[in-house]
């Protein structure tokens, strides 16, 4: 999770973890500066992650998706920048989430 990212709030991503949690959410690691997204995947895959899911913007997305390319490892990209370029790509636009009041 980047915390920088444009919508990543504080309540954002910890309602992320309570709806993965139940379906067997085991790391939540959170990013704090540039390549790190990439740096943690990959510690996350050899640690044995059948999914990493990323909450950010294109630039997490990006570091992750290069860090598993060619492995056995799932990204679930969950938008969380402002443009949100990869989500859209993928056909996952806007928020994933509901906002709740």
């Amino acid at each position: 999770m980047n915390p920088a990212a444009t919508t990543s709030s504080r309540s954002l991503r910890a309602e992320l973890v309570d709806v993965l949690s139940p379906l067997g959410l085991e790391w939540a690691e959170v990013t704090r500066g540039p390549g790190d997204a990439g740096r943690l995947a990959r510690e996350l895959a050899e640690a044995g992650a059948a999914v990493v899911v990323t909450l950010g913007g294109d630039g997490t997305a990006a570091d992750v998706a290069g860090a598993l390319a060619g492995g056995p490892v799932a990204m679930a990209p969950m938008p969380g920048g402002n443009a949100n370029v990869f989500g859209r790509a993928l056909g996952k636009e806007g928020r994933l989430l509901p906002r709740h009041s």
